[in-house]
């Protein structure tokens, strides 16, 4: 699978409903009681404009845990920077600052921590992070047979059409999930599989008739099926499943590297039996949905949702063109997967850190007193988050080098420095990525990607040598990266 553009959603997701001073849930989740806090008695308010704002949002004003609920409760009923502007404030922050100050608390100003959703599961993100890594070894087992251009552009082009699919799959399955519609969930994921698997049938066809070998043609449709069905397996929490039924492929793929003369039949034998495992899987999950619960999963989806598919379906597609530039430049398609694999294998760790920093920023939310420490505080936490990621990235490079040295693999030369570095520097630009989009800047985060993408093309265009394979990963860092930090200071965004 691609580099995820979105995580598994939280356990339970409180949120303060700002006019009321109770504590409720997304939809989906099970609701918490309400918090009740009981008036001071002490309210003497003068007739100043912001004193009667003051009064005009009584209940928000008087129950507000902090500063931030306020501009929270400000913005929602239609309050922007402009508005506040008219009060003196440069902002709806600043205005709710001096509204939080200005107003008599509630006698009860701790009415308890507010259970944080956001706990890590360390086994459950290592076993995802196998999915996305254990497929990347079939594919790297391919590239010595990928003799031809029509081979390489089949492999391509159906990476192109999987990863969009599945991260708009993903997207669609969580978003109707955490609305308590499992079944719509289910309904509307096997619709998306079973076009897969039409899309990969045909796919395989058409790369035949322009030149593909059989093998590189099987192995391409498997890949757009597999990436689909692992998508609704994970969505559906089942990936313990999608582990055991790689190990067909995974097999094979080991038996290609150690004896390099094995028929390359094994390899699309073990693939295929992998996909069929994986799909079946998917298939069984599927089951119960009826044609019914798809024609609510179609209802319950708003406009807004179907904007949002549409960038997970830009993540996945621009994703998916950064990963292949190398092979699209020509530059030792073989070393350029193998660099890869180290960001490949990483992608379970990033989803583990990311989390991580959702639940300190989610505490840090609960605990700051002001909206400049948040920011302050919440900004060097993204940054140990990421510098984490770094080294667990690091590490992996280091155990691939490693056992390109014990195989004997002898392919360390200039140009794979390169290609691993470009790497390093790619796999830092989807962290950055996938940290925004936890954040719900998944629009944010697209345009970044796109952007790297039309330097990544002009830079091969015209710099025709192995240096160009830098130009995109450090587009990508240098645009996502005031985008992380922008994002991550937004404290609405962690509520």
């Amino acid at each position: 699978m691609s580099a995820p553009s979105i995580l598994p959603p939280p356990e339970t997701v409180p949120i303060r409903i700002p006019f009321t001073g109770a504590i409720n849930v997304l939809p989906g989740r099970v609701n918490a009681p309400p918090v009740h806090r009981r008036w001071n008695g002490h309210d003497r308010r003068s007739r100043s404009r912001l004193h009667r704002l003051s009064r005009d949002y009584d209940v928000l004003c008087t129950s507000a845990v902090d500063s931030v609920e306020i501009a929270a409760g400000l913005e929602a009923s239609g309050f922007t920077d402009g508005s506040a502007q008219e009060y003196g404030f440069p902002g709806v922050f600043g205005l709710g600052e001096a509204l939080f100050r200005l107003t008599p608390r509630l006698a009860d100003r701790h009415p308890g921590r507010l259970p944080n959703p956001w706990a890590e599961r360390p086994a459950r993100h290592l076993v995802r992070g196998l999915t996305f890594a254990l497929p990347g070894l079939v594919l790297v087992a391919c590239l010595p047979s990928l003799n031809t251009t029509a081979d390489r552009v089949t492999l391509v082009l159906a990476m192109l059409l999987g990863w969009p699919a599945s991260q708009a799959m993903a997207f669609v399955g969580y978003a109707l999930e955490g609305r308590r519609h499992p079944k719509a969930a289910a309904a509307l994921l096997f619709l998306g599989l079973t076009v897969s698997i039409l899309t990969a049938a045909g796919f395989a066809a058409v790369a035949q008739a322009f030149g593909a070998s059989t093998p590189i043609a099987a192995i391409a449709a498997a890949e757009i099926v597999y990436v689909t069905s692992a998508a609704v397996v994970l969505v559906l929490s089942h990936e313990l499943i999608v582990l055991a039924a790689l190990l067909p492929g995974v097999t094979a793929a080991g038996c290609s590297w150690w004896a390099p003369d094995l028929p390359r039949e094994v390899l699309v034998i073990g693939s295929v039996a992998s996909v069929a495992l994986v799909l079946i899987a998917a298939l069984t999950i599927c089951a119960g949905a009826w044609l019914s619960d798809l024609r609510v999963g179609l209802q319950v989806l708003t406009k807004h949702d179907l904007v949002e598919t549409v960038f997970h379906v830009g993540y996945g597609l621009a994703g998916g063109i950064l990963v292949t530039l190398p092979a699209l430049g020509g530059f030792q398609t073989a070393a350029g997967g193998l660099a890869l694999l180290p960001v490949i294998w990483s992608m379970g760790g990033a989803e583990w850190n990311v989390v991580r920093l959702r639940r300190q920023s989610f505490d840090l939310l609960n605990e700051a007193i002001s909206v400049a420490g948040f920011e302050r505080s919440v900004r060097q936490l993204a940054l140990t988050s990421t510098v984490n990621y770094l080294a667990q990235l690091t590490a992996l490079t280091g155990v691939l080098l490693t056992g390109m040295w014990l195989l004997g693999v002898e392919i360390i030369d200039q140009t794979f420095a390169l290609a691993l570095f470009a790497s390093w520097l790619l796999g830092c630009g989807f962290y950055l990525a996938l940290t925004v989009s936890s954040l719900s800047g998944v629009r944010t985060v697209v345009p970044c990607l796109l952007l790297a993408v039309a330097v990544g093309l002009t830079a091969y265009l015209a710099v025709p040598s192995p240096l160009a394979m830098l130009a995109a990963p450090v587009t990508l860092v240098l645009s996502l990266t005031p985008a992380v930090l922008r994002t991550v200071a937004d404290p609405v965004r962690h509520m």
